[in-house]
């Protein structure tokens, strides 16, 4: 080998050591073995027979092809003298469709490669490198590989599996840097400027040719080596390190052209050709332009001799034979060759592109239009595969014999009847023995298959009315036929009538049966000779077997049940294990022996099929029947359907009425013969694969409003973003591995929404859609009725017009507020000025209320204080002492009013301050309690004090606690009813140091309403029994000095049940101790005298007043000349004056319980005359 530097290394000797040149035992096997294997594979090589193994393919002219690649997506790219073409598994798209700004390149180039990062690389030696990155669409150019040096031959790159890319560069090589999207050169040969290949690695060496050189690079040290041994100072077409370790190379030279095989280890070539083999043998004397190493093969593309494949299992050199769509295609001359993702082989010629089909569907048309057999019709009746495996077909212009091997065609035009043509137009053909029934429209055949004599003939329509023995016309015209174990003929003519044609050819006789069930005459449609069964019929309501002995059928089977047939939807045919299938109404039934009948188990149907007859079942499970639009091949115990259109696999065809459809066997192959207006259609059922693979889909384009165009879909953002205006998408797709474009499905669906079927369309347009997200979903089915494995998917937003964003809706929202506050504000003044008003109102009405009750209170104690001075005066010794307790009593009752309407404004100002001493507040509470009892007697209730503690000593005041406990105590005299009883409960609980206090009465009770407002100030119930009644001070005062105890006040009530005021106070122990002095009564048990007149009058005056003290004044005025009664309220008084009915009443205007005026109106309304008149 020869070093990249100028200097010679000393030669190697094989058989001496390194060292000092002494031959040892080990060196020579060695050296035998490898001469032995350099002889043997040598000599292998060069005397390698041709065998030709054919691909089938199909082509697109594209013009000159020079380079071929696949990206990571799996789309193909094609360098073509028209510039650069994608395969998207449907079109060609020129590049200058898919980008909006590519490189302006309109000739071939030299190469294309795709790195694992989906950089698509772009060289021609006279414009430079280009770099179009496919994941985001941009492009990238590099003038500096640009040279002004033409050249035709191909270049290649080559990634290692650090993902490091080389590049041919001039007289070295470019590795690229992908983080600063630059090149680290090496040169290696200074005197040549014609690097173009670079192929794999040999243990860290980077192979590439210069020139007429080849070199190793070694990514590692980064020495560089010329391997001599393959110079031949000719030029190398293309180089390629195949997986075993060996260095291909192909020469290009008139005088030293050549295919060498270079091994590394032994730094020997294997001479694989000579150039003296024949053209037909060698590629030695043909150019290969390029090869491809697959693994398991190397290919090699010539430029003169087709395609050639190496085996490395069978060691075998094989030319390729090529079929454009299963026809032999006679090209030899190609310049590309690639295998892409999904295994198909690419070529390219001077012409065209050719795609290999890997999963082949042999379909053969016979016809009167092929080049090598002509049959007498394309209209095909009938056909069927004879013992001696010719193919007999029957036309509309006779009977054809063809022989699938030689493709002959024998043909035989039938003897007219009365110059009928309707007796050449064969219907139906059945072999027996040697010879063969030949039914047409008006006639019955028998001919010999030799020698294609007639033997028989009969005439099974006779409309010239003739007699003879040739005529049999109540057979009429036939459409199905068999024989049965006997040799008897059967037919089914067009009436659905079942005849059995037997005897002598002699003597022929006729036979019509009648099939009948349940009194019912069927129709016969079908019937089959079974190998087990015998003969088989199916009417359009059953199955009926033959029995021969006694020449009737037995009813087998019903399908009544499964409804009646419609016309033309039944066959039976016999499956490969004699089973016995019937297709009946699109379903697949299979017919199942029992001990004396036979019973129908349905398999199922092929879903979404329609109209399906001419049934044939496979040994496998699989069916095959016609349908309107095409063939069906169902796998039944899979569930797996492929359908065959007429249009696009079965070259236009339609299927005549009545054919029969054969799978026969030919040299161990299966054939499907298929009768149509086109000819007889044949297919391989051996080279019938279907694609298992799972349809890759990929979105080939997405324009938006016609024009917004994203070049690379398969790579596209998470979420488009698009303004409202564009809003116009339309969405194009495609599947990569799938032949049939025209036989995929498709579906899509939008936002999770049902799923849309769009048959083969491959564009869905997405109009004028309203701001939102969106996305969009689409799965396929191939042309083989493969499913997708997963759904493509595009997510996109549309953005509201700027009057629709959030930031509009917010000032929307902003403005609306500030036009709903300004309202507001509007409606909240308006409504705040009529509460003014009404407060205002109410306040004055207040103010009123409260002066008219305030001057009440006052008015009755001076009235009192007033009275009695003057009866004092006027008669001091019967008043003076009497009228002097009451004077003192009444000024007190006026000062503690006005003291009381002084504490409370003192107290809701913060400016009184309790007095604390430390005493028996159980001894005080009960002495307060004692005071009111006179009170209450008088008011005839009964006051009652409780506690749990007999004595217990604690921090209170005492003027506060007797200003609480004498509001409460007044106001339950005052407000319960007569008689009733008033507790006072004291509850000490030392754990929580508290002291809670109860006021219970059994008055009238409170409403919630007036509940939460009746501590307010001045507040007053609005009960009428009780709103005359007071000042609305007391409680207010009470929740004021139980507030400065540092205690709660609250109240349970409901009405006419009475109300319960708990007090809670927390007890401490830190004031002085003080001896407490009892309080006075208010009235002492002296004071308590009846009020009553002293004597008894003429005339009796009733007086109702609701203070004791103004009665009792006012019975001083009177009781000298009248008998008096006094009543404390309304009512009391209203009872007293219907047990009395007094000379006069003399009433209180305001009262608790009711009032004056209400009883004053009772009284006048009462039914007695003389209390009408009762003056008030």
């Amino acid at each position: 080998m020869h070093s990249g530097s100028p200097s010679l290394s000393k030669p190697y000797n094989l058989l001496s050591d390194s060292e000092n040149g002494v031959i040892t035992p080990s060196r020579c096997w060695l050296v035998l073995l490898l001469l032995f294997t350099h002889l043997f594979v040598s000599e292998l090589f060069c005397q390698t027979p041709v065998e030709t193994n054919d691909l089938n393919f199909k082509t697109k002219p594209l013009g000159l092809i020079t380079a071929i690649t696949s990206d990571q997506d799996g789309y193909v790219w094609i360098s073509t003298n028209y510039g650069i073409y994608r395969y998207d598994g449907t079109d060609y798209v020129p590049m200058e469709e898919i980008f909006d700004d590519p490189p302006k390149i309109k000739s071939e180039v030299h190469t294309l490669y795709v790195d694992r990062y989906n950089q698509f690389w772009i060289y021609r030696r006279d414009l430079g490198l280009y770099r179009i990155d496919l994941n985001h669409s941009v492009w990238q150019y590099y003038p500096s590989f640009k040279e002004d040096i033409s050249s035709s031959f191909y270049y290649s790159f080559f990634e290692d599996d650090k993902n490091n890319l080389f590049i041919p560069y001039k007289n070295g090589l470019a590795i690229y840097q992908r983080n600063s999207d630059t090149f680290d050169i090496v040169e290696i040969d200074p005197n040549q400027k014609n690097t173009r290949l670079i192929t794999g690695q040999y243990q860290n060496k980077i192979i590439l040719s210069i020139g007429v050189r080849i070199f190793t690079y070694d990514t590692v040290s980064g020495e560089t080596e010329e391997i001599t041994t393959l110079n031949k100072s000719t030029l190398i077409s293309d180089i390629e390190l195949d997986p075993y370790g060996y260095l291909w190379v192909s020469y290009w030279d008139p005088n030293n052209r050549g295919l060498l095989r270079y091994d590394f280890k032994t730094d020997s070539i294997i001479e694989i050709f000579r150039m003296t083999g024949p053209a037909s043998e060698a590629t030695g004397n043909s150019n290969v332009w390029q090869m491809l190493s697959t693994g398991e093969s190397m290919y090699f593309v010539t430029n003169t001799h087709g395609l050639w494949r190496f085996d490395y299992q069978k060691r075998k050199l094989t030319k390729i034979g090529i079929q454009v769509n299963y026809e032999e295609h006679p090209v030899n001359q190609f310049r590309a060759i690639h295998r892409d993702k999904f295994g198909r082989l690419w070529l390219g010629n001077s012409v065209e592109i050719f795609r290999e089909l890997i999963y082949h569907k042999q379909i053969k048309q016979i016809s009167n239009t092929s080049t090598r057999t002509r049959l007498p019709s394309n209209h095909i009746f009938t056909v069927t595969t004879l013992s001696n495996h010719e193919l007999a077909i029957g036309t509309d212009h006779g009977l054809a014999l063809y022989n699938p091997i030689s493709g002959d065609v024998r043909e035989k035009k039938l003897p007219l009847y009365h110059d009928n043509p309707y007796n050449n137009q064969v219907r139906h053909i059945l072999e027996d023995g040697s010879d063969m029934w030949i039914m047409t429209w008006s006639g019955l055949l028998r001919i010999n298959i030799q020698t294609l004599q007639v033997k028989e003939q009969y005439f099974t329509r006779n409309r010239k009315r003739t007699d003879g023995p040739m005529v049999i016309d109540q057979v009429g015209a036939i459409n199905r036929s068999a024989i049965d174990d006997e040799g008897n003929l059967w037919v089914i003519n067009t009436d659905h009538e079942l005849i059995k044609i037997f005897g002598t050819p002699e003597h022929r006789l006729v036979k019509k049966y009648d099939l009948r069930h349940d009194t019912i005459g069927e129709y016969c449609y079908v019937l089959k000779n079974h190998p087990k069964w015998g003969l088989m019929v199916c009417t359009d309501w059953s199955l009926w077997q033959y029995n021969s002995g006694s020449d009737d059928f037995s009813h087998s089977a019903s399908w009544t049940a499964q409804e009646p047939i419609r016309r033309y939807q039944l066959d039976i045919a016999t499956g490969g294990d004699s089973s016995l299938y019937v297709l009946l109404n699109d379903s697949l039934y299979t017919v199942e022996e029992d001990s004396h009948s036979f019973q129908l188990r349905k398999i199922g149907y092929p879903t979404g099929y329609h109209h399906l007859n001419h049934l044939i079942v496979q040994d496998d499970a699989i069916a095959w029947m016609t349908e309107k639009s095409g063939l069906l091949r169902w796998d039944f115990r899979n569930n797996k359907i492929l359908h065959l259109d007429n249009e696009i696999h079965l070259f236009g065809s339609s299927f005549a009425r009545n054919p029969e459809l054969n799978i026969t066997d030919l040299t161990n192959k299966g054939l499907l013969s298929i009768a149509s207006n086109q000819g007889v259609l044949q297919i391989d059922l051996s080279k019938f694969q279907l694609n298992p693979s799972p349809p890759q889909i990929v979105i080939t384009s997405l324009l938006i409003n016609d024009k917004n165009h994203i070049p690379t879909p398969t790579h596209l953002p998470k979420e488009i973003i698009l303004p409202h205006d564009q809003n116009n998408i339309q969405v194009s797709y495609s599947i990569l591995n799938d032949e049939v474009p025209i036989a995929r499905r498709y579906r899509y669906r939008i936002n999770n929404n049902h799923w849309i079927p769009v048959d083969n369309q491959s564009t869905i347009t997405l109009s004028g859609l309203a701001p939102g997200h969106y996305m969009f979903e689409l799965t396929a089915r191939s042309s083989d009725d493969v499913p997708a494995l997963y759904t493509r998917k595009i997510t996109f937003k549309i953005r509201s017009p700027w009057y629709a964003t959030n930031i509009a809706y917010l000032f929307y929202l902003l403005f609306l507020g500030l036009l709903s506050y300004w309202f507001y504000r509007f409606r909240l003044s308006s409504i705040l000025a009529k509460k003014e008003a009404a407060r205002i109102k109410e306040l004055d009405q207040f103010k009123n209320q409260f002066f008219t009750n305030i001057t009440h209170e006052l008015r009755t104690p001076l009235t009192v204080i007033t009275g009695m001075a003057n009866k004092i005066e006027s008669e001091p010794p019967q008043w003076s002492e009497r009228g002097a307790r009451l004077i003192k009593r009444n000024s007190e009752t006026l000062l503690k009013l006005i003291n009381g309407i002084l504490d409370l404004s003192k107290l809701e100002q913060g400016m009184t301050e309790q007095k604390l001493i430390q005493g028996d507040i159980i001894a005080y509470l009960g002495y307060l309690t004692g005071s009111f009892r006179s009170n209450a007697e008088i008011q005839n209730h009964h006051l009652r004090f409780e506690s749990n503690y007999n004595q217990f000593l604690m921090d209170f005041d005492k003027d506060t606690v007797r200003g609480i406990m004498s509001n409460l105590i007044s106001n339950a005299i005052k407000y319960s009813n007569k008689p009733g009883e008033i507790i006072v409960r004291v509850h000490i609980d030392e754990s929580q140091a508290r002291l809670k206090i109860e006021v219970i009465d059994q008055g009238i009770g409170i409403s919630l309403e007036d509940q939460r407002l009746i501590f307010d100030r001045y507040y007053q119930v609005k009960d009428k029994a009780i709103s005359a009644v007071g000042t609305g001070i007391g409680l207010s005062l009470t929740r004021e000095l139980v507030s400065l105890a540092g205690g709660t006040i609250s109240v349970r009530s409901q009405p006419g049940l009475g109300s319960t005021f708990q007090i809670l106070l927390p007890i401490t122990h830190t004031a002085e101790s003080e001896t407490l002095t009892p309080p006075s009564e208010a009235m002492t048990e002296t004071e308590k005298e009846e009020i009553m007149a002293s004597d008894e009058k003429k005339t009796t005056i009733l007086i109702v007043e609701d203070n004791p003290d103004v009665s009792e004044y006012i019975r001083s005025c009177l009781d000298m000349h009248y008998h008096c009664h006094w009543a404390p309220n309304g009512k009391a008084g209203l009872e007293k004056a219907v047990f009395l009915m007094p000379d006069l009443i003399i009433s209180d205007i305001m009262m608790p319980v009711m009032d004056g005026l209400e009883a004053a109106r009772y009284i006048r309304q009462m039914e007695r005359s003389d209390a009408k008149k009762i003056p008030i």
